[in-house]
């Protein structure tokens, strides 16, 4: 369960980077470099977390769908960066669909980890 555990934390700093990226996005601010390589690498190291989390703790129909939006997630910032370094404009939908599925993957992770230890 530590893993686990150790996953929710890197997600939730991941979280938090990613809440303040966005702020600065949509108040048409210049957002840092380091913090949004900061974001991307706590996610990554969340997303390793939770891969030896759930093969420790064996995985559930749950554990799938939680793997699934983080990777899915992933996908959309990886989507992201690569506009960014081409230089071309983000859409404002791909933010928002990235944000979401890292949402709703970090909810129901917590939400399995909380109904395990109750």
């Amino acid at each position: 369960m530590g893993m686990l555990w150790a996953s929710l934390a890197c997600f939730a700093v991941a979280a938090a980077g990613g809440a303040t990226l966005a702020m600065m996005y949509y108040g048409q601010q210049r957002r840092p470099m380091p913090l949004a390589v900061a974001h991307g690498v706590a996610a990554t190291a969340g997303f390793f977390f939770l891969i030896f989390g759930f093969f420790r703790s064996g995985s559930s129909g749950l554990s799938a769908l939680i793997v699934a939006l983080f990777a899915s997630a992933a996908i959309a910032g990886l989507l992201l960066l690569a506009s960014h370094l081409r230089k071309r404009s983000w859409h404002p939908i791909g933010l928002v669909i990235h944000g979401l599925l890292a949402f709703l993957g970090l909810t129901l992770l917590f939400a399995r980890i909380a109904t395990e230890n109750a």
